[in-house]
């Protein structure tokens, strides 16, 4: 694990500082001369700046909506508001460009046809970028504030109302104070998420001549003949910064002060507030909601990936089942692409759920410096975005002793170094769950401490093992930002034929693999939680 981990870091930074015979202030004067360079800067400044309100905007009231009031279908709402976080922002993108898209988005088609003389939207714009963005990091906000609204004291609020505060100014100086802490753990997430993100601005933001730093890193130093790896390796030090510098920030902020403890002993559960009639227009809203994240983007794949001719009038007539066929034709890689990503997401996960469960064991049951240590070395690759591990895993695997470059292996390490940490934690929570008492009593019955961990632990830290597989897969199956980097013909995943279709503008191919990518993530799961659920569950009890 600390080999898969240090060997890119060091690498990364080696590349980053390294420059054969000019020096390092000639080489940062000269980095600072890349044409576009300081506009992609002000470009991801100014996603980053719309992107983070559009999210609070967008996830707070569907919070206060699910933990706070009486509105009708608070289950389903609430299962919608984390839609577009199982869904792929790649797949979100694509969806919303078929929808928005100037010229042959399906929205302004029909306004054309219905006499509007030009796009009545263009998502291909720095407002359509931030609002897809927006849209799909909102979930982070969702999860994490309501965690926090949630476990609150409801009785904070009802000393509130008792005082004479009304509804709003409660939720001005009494909820909103108490829940800063997700709040503000919210903000930094999406940031470090927006930095990072590579699908939905290389969908987005490409055709208008919008490239953030990710994207300049792929199109001006990756893609770029010669490819510039020392450009590469200093843009991705300086996003590797930045994202440790939010993720201590936010590990800060959770770091438990006693002025946010809002749980105690008499708590009293949240009681529903009674909006009255009210309770249709937060209704309203959720819908709205629901409308624009789930149902629109998965309505207009389902009608590319069945409609003979764009723009067309979804009826039997014109549906068809030949775009399945064309998209899956041998002369298109999509076989191949859709055979890398199943073989990689199935060793990978498999491999990184194997080390995160003995990294785990060292961390939660042997607390010593080494296990310390180890925990350290597991958070790194939190700070690594995909394109900055890409970067990393190219100046570590192009040079001996270690050549990977153009085979499955580099895009392997990559996969694994990159989500180990995901499993490592899901896993620990489930270790800490299980009382010494068991490896003590196996000691008593002479059990060797490697019988111990096999016999007893391993059955009762299943479900977290299989919760961590199942996580890791779906990331691993839907990987871009580090595998359009990596990949050379014979190698590219179902994500990068994706992308490839997408600028080869099939359309219909695209709309096609997009839901094969979310069935077969989603037969996946339900065919490992049938077959390793259930024992998981009696293991536990």
């Amino acid at each position: 694990t600390a080999f898969l981990i240090l060997y890119p870091v060091f690498w990364l930074f080696y590349g980053g500082f390294h420059y054969g015979e000019e020096g390092f202030s000639a080489a940062f004067q000269r980095f600072w001369e890349l044409p576009g360079l300081g506009k992609a800067f002000r470009n991801t400044l100014i996603v980053i700046a719309g992107t983070v309100p559009v999210s609070f905007l967008i996830a707070m009231p569907l919070v206060w909506i699910t933990s706070r009031t009486d509105t009708p279908l608070k289950g389903v709402i609430e299962v919608a508001a984390v839609m577009p976080f199982i869904t792929p922002p790649l797949i979100g993108a694509v969806a919303w460009s078929m929808l928005a898209a100037p010229r042959s988005g399906l929205l302004n088609v029909l306004a054309r046809q219905l006499g509007a003389d030009g796009p009545i939207v263009n998502i291909y714009s720095m407002p359509g970028l931030i609002f897809v963005m927006g849209l799909y990091l909102s979930p982070y906000v969702f999860l994490t504030v309501k965690a926090v609204m949630d476990r609150m004291d409801s009785s904070l609020e009802e000393a509130s109302r008792i005082a004479g505060a009304g509804t709003w100014r409660t939720i001005r100086h009494v909820v909103i104070p108490l829940s800063m802490p997700g709040i503000l753990s919210a903000a930094i997430l999406v940031f470090t998420r927006a930095l990072e993100e590579f699908a939905i601005p290389g969908i987005l933001g490409t055709p208008s001549g919008i490239y953030t730093i990710t994207t300049y890193i792929f199109y001006q130093a990756i893609s770029y003949t010669p490819p510039r790896y020392e450009i590469a390796a200093m843009l991705a030090t300086f996003i590797m910064a930045v994202t440790g510098f939010g993720l201590a920030l936010q590990a800060r902020i959770l770091g438990g002060k006693q002025q946010f403890t809002t749980v105690a002993g008499k708590g009293q559960q949240p009681r529903p507030m009674r909006l009255g009639k009210w309770r249709y227009a937060t209704l309203a809203y959720a819908l709205v909601y629901i409308f624009l994240a789930v149902i629109l983007p998965y309505a207009v794949l389902i009608y590319a990936a069945f409609i003979d001719r764009w723009g067309n009038a979804p009826v039997p007539a014109h549906l068809t089942l030949h775009n399945f066929a064309e998209t899956f034709s041998p002369d298109l890689n999509v076989q191949s692409g859709f055979r890398n990503s199943l073989i990689l997401a199935v060793s990978g996960a498999t491999i990184a759920s194997i080390l995160a469960l003995l990294v785990s064991y060292v961390i939660v049951k042997r607390p010593n410096w080494f296990g310390q240590a180890l925990e350290f070395i597991t958070i790194i690759p939190m700070t690594m975005p995909g394109p900055v591990l890409a970067v990393a895993m190219l100046w570590a695997y192009l040079n001996p002793p270690l050549v990977l470059y153009g085979t499955l292996w580099i895009l392997l390490f990559a996969y694994v170094t990159h989500y180990i940490p995901y499993g490592v934690r899901t896993i620990t929570g489930s270790f800490r769950q299980v009382s010494a008492e068991f490896e003590r009593a196996a000691a008593v019955c002479g059990a060797t401490p490697t019988r111990g961990f096999t016999d007893i632990m391993l059955p009762l830290v299943r479900s977290g093992v299989l919760a961590g597989w199942m996580l890791m897969f779906v990331s691993m199956i839907r990987e871009l930002s580090a595998s359009i980097f990596l990949f050379v013909p014979g190698t590219e995943t179902i994500s990068v034929s994706l992308v490839e279709m997408w600028q080869e503008a099939r359309f219909t191919s695209v709309a096609v693999l997009s839901l094969s990518v979310v069935a077969v993530s989603l037969t996946v799961i339900v065919i490992v939680r049938y077959f390793f659920g259930g024992s998981s569950v009696r293991a536990g009890q």
